[in-house]
């Protein structure tokens, strides 16, 4: 398809009104925008000094601005699809072609205002790009007679772009908003009432999000405050705000000038973020302090180079076992004649294994340790016991199912006396929050600014290639708060840890989108964002974060890395569209072939990245975006990926990533060698659904309702291994019995009339038991996920 050149352009009643051939789009000419609104009083934290005298602004001062109560709401646009490879009419002179995806790699930022036409009751959306897509036909007929008796009264703008999960993906997710900007009341109210009905609408309410405005920390913490409350009584609520303020004085406290902040194995951007993001905080407002952070493991791809400061920040326990098993893995490929680029890769793992400036001191005593999104014993390493046995003191600070009973089991390996924490006031549990880094964000605000000198290097060091150069420590600060969020909401799509009662009560009804919870993760980030005066931003995310594998070639190879992964989750994918459900499998010598190509051109690359790649890949992601029966995409030849078909549960789907993640003798992503074979899976379904804790919980998993994680180990274990069910040693054939089993748990775990104690007594264990008779996993999960539309 091709835009034509614009015939005429025209000044009317504030709008620009503009004339293509027989089409009239409104456009617009207002200045409000999806960003946040700064006044001339306001301003970014500022650091003073005269001589030994200093004015320190905290990083929580600035004021919100006045709250907007025009109407307004976000929506996800529908067939960008079919829109891939528009022209953009500038370009239209040159014949240049340019895909709909070039939008994430252009200026576009939020607010950025985007035309409509209204046609037969469709709201079609127009970019300078040329047409877009359109509003949902849920939503558009339920807004269409609001919008038409007043259509220069409203206007649609740029919200949330996302270039796919990956670099390469051929779509993207597009999100807008639409806001009401008259001054009549009564077009107001119906224009709310009409956005009301969208959000409460079973159907239009799968495409529709809360517009969310800038919220400040402590407009955070009152409704975390208030949830908890009306969840757990006032006195749990006053518990809570006593916690955070204990939290907040220990950092501030003098006395503690040694920090240790802490986040979980296999970090992803939520505990990274935290721990980075809180450091840079405490070294801006508390330069007397040594704080240090750091994770018993590898930075993924995904982060490496780019967070600002990760490079130089992020520190890990020595370990003279894994300097041991790097050496002789190396030896042991050589002997084997492996390629010189899995062994260069195995020697850089060494090297930094051995490298005094990325380790701790194993004797170096700390004041004040922070465990940071650190869901579990499991999800947690005993690299860290002597620093938190010896420590003065220990805080918790998480959003996870809290698992106590875990926690006090493990107690000998970790070093984490979890009661002791919990009794001395300093365990903060927020278990709806939808990402810790909100948590952590909100602590940071609260920090007193200590009195000392200022360091005068007050910038941060970043090796990302895209942004070469120093971030000053507010912007490295936000930069890894607003990577948390992002990433653990779905690009902010997830405002809370949803239940299926937040969904639907006891008596069967719809609740209001209203009396759901709702921690505002984009509001949120708008108000960091405005912090850096947008430096940090939605298109810093979009250029920056991006879950992929290296897609060079070189003279000797055929393909890139990211092509072979591609190719390998193409042919390992299976979809079940009558069950809403796809699969994507990957054997061991398939990871370890694309991780071979990717070590060529970046030796860092690990094993654990090329799990990500395909995990994040557009491959899985054609199993949880939009569907369609074909795309109109003319003259181009669409790769498998984008092939699809619609199906009964398009806008409920399940998606399972399932991989052979380790092999019995060698090393695995822990730098252990494993002793067994071992697969992974990776779990999403929709907000405000459990299959994915509730398929998770089977394979030796958890996790939130929507996205959660598992695993499988065996001396023989394949994804062609078969298995038997077995609930507390008994065989479970039936997959009706196995799934109420399921939900038994599920129900139990999440009683909070019990104690962690009575909840692990009366859980049901599960095994899988390799049997030749049996199923393999994927198997049973297509019959769990039957069981589970069945029962819906």
């Amino acid at each position: 398809m091709q835009v034509q050149a614009l015939n005429s352009v025209s000044k009317s009643n504030g709008y620009l009104k503009i004339n293509n051939n027989q089409h009239r789009y409104y456009t617009p000419m207002n200045n409000v925008q999806d960003t946040f609104v700064k006044s001339k009083n306001m301003g970014l934290p500022i650091f003073e000094q005269t001589e030994k005298a200093i004015k320190v602004v905290s990083f929580g001062n600035i004021r919100p601005v006045q709250e907007i109560i025009k109407p307004a709401i976000q929506m996800r646009v529908q067939g960008v699809r079919h829109f891939q490879h528009n022209m953009d009419p500038e370009m239209l002179k040159q014949g240049i072609m340019l895909p709909i995806n070039k939008m994430a790699e252009a200026m576009w930022k939020d607010g950025d205002k985007i035309d409509f036409k209204l046609n037969q009751r469709r709201i079609e959306l127009v970019s300078r790009f040329g047409k877009i897509g359109r509003v949902p036909e849920e939503i558009a007929k339920i807004i269409y007679p609001v919008i038409k008796g007043n259509p220069r009264d409203f206007s649609f703008e740029l919200s949330n772009l996302v270039a796919g999960n990956t670099k390469g993906a051929s779509t993207i997710g597009l999100r807008v908003n639409l806001l009401y900007n008259g001054k009549d009341k009564r077009i107001a109210r119906d224009a709310q009432e009409a956005f009301d009905e969208v959000l409460n609408d079973p159907e239009a309410s799968k495409k529709a999000f809360f517009y969310q405005e800038p919220t400040t920390p402590k407009e955070l913490l009152d409704k975390i405050l208030a949830f908890e409350s009306h969840e757990n009584g006032d006195i749990a609520a006053k518990k809570m705000e006593k916690a955070v303020e204990s939290i907040v004085n220990e950092i501030d406290n003098p006395q503690n000038k040694k920090i240790l902040i802490v986040g979980h194995c296999k970090p992803d951007g939520d505990t990274l973020g935290c721990i980075m993001g809180l450091k840079n905080a405490i070294d801006m407002t508390h330069n007397d302090k040594q704080v240090e952070c750091a994770v018993d493991d590898d930075v993924t791809g995904l982060f490496r180079h780019k967070l600002p400061g990760i490079d130089y920040n992020i520190k890990h326990p020595y370990s003279q076992e894994k300097i041991n098993l790097l050496e002789a893995s190396i030896k042991e490929a050589e002997a084997r004649g492996e390629s010189e680029s899995i062994i260069d890769g195995l020697k850089l793992s060494l090297e930094k294994a051995k490298n005094p400036d990325l380790l701790l001191d194993n004797n170096k005593k700390y004041d004040l340790v922070v465990l940071m999104d650190v869901p579990s014993p499991a999800r947690f390493t005993a690299g860290f016991k002597n620093h938190i046995e010896n420590a003065n003191k220990v805080v918790y600070i998480d959003h996870h199912p809290f698992k106590q009973e875990e926690w006090d089991k493990a107690k000998t390996t970790t070093g984490v006396d979890m009661t002791k924490i919990v009794d001395s006031g300093l365990a903060w549990i927020a278990e709806r929050v939808p990402a810790a880094c909100e948590q952590a964000a909100i602590i940071a605000s609260k920090l007193k600014p200590s009195k000392n000198p200022l360091n005068p290097d007050n910038t941060i060091k970043t090796m990302n290639s895209k942004n070469d150069g120093n971030h000053s420590k507010l912007n490295a600060a936000v930069a890894a708060f607003v990577t948390g969020i992002w990433t653990d909401t779905g690009g902010f799509s997830r405002t809370a840890n949803l239940l299926p009662e937040d969904i639907i009560d006891k008596n069967g009804e719809r609740v209001s989108v209203y009396q759901r919870p709702n921690f505002y993760p984009e509001g949120f980030s708008k108000w960091l964002f405005n912090m850096t005066n947008n430096q940090i931003d939605k298109k810093w995310m979009r250029d920056n974060i991006t879950y992929d594998i290296n897609d060079k070639k070189s003279p000797n190879l055929e393909i890139s890395a990211r092509d072979q992964m591609v190719k390998i989750a193409e042919a390992g994918k299976y979809e079940n569209i009558n069950l809403g459900l796809g699969i994507v499998n990957a054997t061991y010598d398939e990871m370890k072939e694309v991780l071979k190509i990717a070590q060529v051109h970046e030796p860092e690359t690990s094993f654990l990245d090329v799990q990500n790649a395909f995990k994040y890949s557009e491959v899985m992601g054609q199993f949880r975006g939009e569907t369609m029966k074909s795309l109109m995409t003319a003259g181009k030849n669409i790769s498998k990926a984008d092939q699809k078909e619609v199906g009964e549960y398009d806008a409920d789907k399940i998606a399972v990533f399932i991989c052979e993640s380790e092999r019995a003798g060698e090393l695995n992503t822990e730098g252990k060698r494993s002793v067994e074979n071992a697969l992974r899976f990776s779990f999403r379904s929709q907000e405000g659904t459990i299959y994915a804790e509730l398929l998770a919980s089977l394979f030796n998993g958890g996790g939130h309702g929507g996205a959660a994680g598992g695993h499988i180990k065996g001396k023989d274990v394949t994804l062609n291994s078969a298995f038997t069910v077995k609930a507390n040693g008994k065989v479970i054939n039936d997959n009706k019995i196995l799934y109420k089993m399921l939900m038994k748990n599920y129900d139990l775990m999440h009683d909070k009339k019990l104690t962690a104690a009575d909840r692990e007594a009366k859980k049901i264990h599960f095994e899988l038991v390799p049997d030749e008779k049996g199923r393999t996993s994927a198997k049973i999960i297509e019959d769990l996920v039957r069981e589970c539309r069945h029962a819906a």
